[in-house]
């Protein structure tokens, strides 16, 4: 997006109508110059909210050129109920073997799981597989994300029919502990040591599907890590019962309160409630020996006949009672120094899909550890001033794709330009953040964040015809905030720098 700022600017935009920052938001911090200004003047002794004023909820609308672009507030402000919010020292962490193994005994329930390789199904398992997905594929109400992977998985599975095993014989069980396994990037490429589990089913049930994988420059059981690889791991489960995910192209509706029974009003067949599922989850992740990780929100989803439901849950961790926010993995901090060669890293994302029947996928990955308190509590600035600087930054950031004069503009591909943007701010959120340290790439600061999500709806114009179109991107969905505003100095903070 950033890139293409430079070629829109030779438009005509509005670029000259723009307010300028009165300070600059985008500042790769020095550490002891951010703990200086968020030094308290004294222990604060009441909650945050009430420190600060904060209300419960917000509404509020800013418009700009004309009405074209707006910012539109309606939101519940969620804060933490503490009366400190400190800065702390993270780094990467992997779960140990004790952990692993809760997690597999606790989502598979008595099933067992074996060593999946090359081909971890039988030839009499792969072609039922293969017949069942093309007969899936005469839905004609499947939708396009959920037939693309009926499809992929079928060319998978036929690559993978010659070297099957032709019995279940052959397959080795697994009680969940870690292993070298061999892996190829291609068929030519030399063979290296990854670590981890790679586990499925084999019992003519829908399958389930168990996989770990762990990068550690210091386990001497891989041989994939080179002299640049950083510790992280990479958890998935599924059970094929349920493929409702709520990922693209899948209805997907995000729950504001799962205590209101309105919420649920459009799908009177569903008995199952918002808010047992969030209980399941507390109750999972209690059970595995991490009851520091709770859940942060919940979306009701089907799958892509609209047959099945579950609720698709992002949990976050939550540290004395301050949850840490969770952004979408397509954020990888350190992304924008790649031609510099510098380490990528992602944030920690955990979600889970749940529903009457219990776990049906499960993914935890770039897990994080705090290792040192450098602030016990912070100095935030007025909930006023972060506003100004919401709306101030949102229009300094989005209003240079606003076309004006369609007679000179480009436009995409297909010839339509942005006329309009409208932002709908539909949750506020004071949390901790992960923001890169200068030259360090080991370890990061959780910081307290302002977080703003919803939806962007943009309208599009035909540069000749004239036509219209609204395109809507609802940002809260996919974990990617509006914007992100350091709470110490109102500063804007960009999740791909992570500063």
């Amino acid at each position: 997006m950033k890139k293409a700022i430079l070629i829109l600017l030779s438009l005509v935009l509005l670029a000259a109508c723009q307010a300028t920052p009165e300070e600059e938001f985008v500042t790769h911090k020095d550490v002891d110059e951010m703990l200086g200004k968020a030094e308290p003047d004294e222990t604060p002794d009441i909650p945050i909210r009430e420190q600060y004023g904060i209300p419960e909820t917000m509404r509020d609308e800013t418009a700009f050129a004309d009405g074209t672009f707006t910012v539109r507030i309606n939101a519940h402000i969620e804060v933490p109920d503490t009366k400190a919010i400190p800065i702390l020292r993270v780094e990467r962490d992997i779960p140990d073997q004790s952990t692993i193994t809760k997690i597999l005994n606790r989502l598979t329930t008595g099933r067992t799981l074996y060593r999946a390789g090359d081909s971890s199904m039988t030839k009499t398992q792969i072609a039922e597989s293969i017949t069942e997905m093309e007969e899936m594929l005469d839905n004609p109400s499947l939708d396009d994300s959920t037939r693309t992977f009926y499809e992929e998985h079928i060319e998978a599975l036929k690559a993978q029919f010659p070297n099957a095993p032709d019995s279940a014989d052959e397959l080795v069980a697994c009680d969940g502990t870690m292993y070298s396994y061999p892996c190829q990037n291609s068929p030519d490429s030399p063979t290296f040591l990854r670590y981890g589990l790679r586990l499925q089913t084999n019992d003519g049930l829908p399958p389930q599907t168990f996989y770990v994988n762990i990068t550690d420059p210091d386990n001497p059981n891989t041989t994939e890590n080179g002299k640049d690889a950083i510790k992280s791991m990479n958890l998935y489960f599924m059970d094929d019962r349920n493929r409702a995910r709520g990922s693209d192209g899948q209805t997907s509706v995000v729950i504001r309160d799962a205590n209101d029974p309105a919420e649920l009003d459009a799908y009177p067949e569903i008995a199952y409630l918002p808010a047992q599922a969030l209980r399941y989850a507390e109750r999972f992740f209690e059970e595995i020996g991490c009851p520091e990780i709770v859940p942060d929100s919940i979306a009701l989803c089907f799958d892509g006949t609209k047959t099945a439901y579950g609720y698709r849950i992002t949990c976050v961790r939550s540290v004395d009672g301050i949850n840490v926010a969770s952004l979408s993995g397509e954020y990888a901090t350190g992304a924008i120094q790649s031609e510099r060669f510098a380490p990528e890293w992602s944030y920690e994302e955990i979600e889970l899909c749940i529903d009457e029947k219990g776990i049906y996928g499960f993914t935890w990955v770039n897990p994080i550890r705090v290792t040192e308190t450098l602030l016990e509590a912070t100095k935030l600035q007025p909930y006023e001033k972060i506003l100004t600087s919401f709306t101030d930054q949102m229009w300094t950031e989005n209003g240079v794709w606003l076309v004006t004069d369609l007679a000179s503009a480009g436009g995409d591909e297909q010839g339509f330009c942005t006329t309009g943007l409208d932002f709908e701010v539909t949750r506020i959120t004071l949390s901790l953040q992960r923001v890169m340290e200068p030259n360090r790439f080991d370890s990061g600061m959780l910081v307290p964040v302002w977080n703003f999500w919803g939806v962007r709806h943009k309208t599009e114009t035909h540069k000749t015809t004239g036509e219209q179109r609204t395109v809507d991107s609802d940002e809260e969905r996919s974990r990617r905030p509006l914007l992100s505003i350091n709470a110490i100095d109102g500063s804007w903070i960009d999740p791909w720098r992570g500063y």
